[in-house]
């Protein structure tokens, strides 16, 4: 198991390296919740430490290395169509 790694701002990536990119599927009242524990799909598991309001857009990085991206997905939700 991996060390846990805390996210307390969110990276910004402005360089054309090729890296893997791994999708952590979130529901819209999931982007939402800043400050929580999760996993990603590759068993790297990180502590979300977001300012109080911040919400996490889909397709935003969350952490970056020199050979992956891990970066948020919208995971499938049921609606109510009226």
């Amino acid at each position: 198991m991996s060390d846990l790694i805390r996210i307390q701002s969110l990276p910004h990536i402005n360089d054309s390296l090729e890296r893997q990119h791994i999708d952590i599927p979130m529901t819209s009242e999931d982007r939402q919740r800043v400050r929580r524990r999760l996993e990603a799909p590759d068993g790297e598991v990180f502590a979300l430490e977001l300012p109080t309001g911040s919400v996490l857009p889909v397709g935003h990085a969350l952490f970056v290395t020199a050979k992956k991206i891990y970066q948020v997905a919208a995971a499938p939700e049921d609606v109510l169509c009226i």
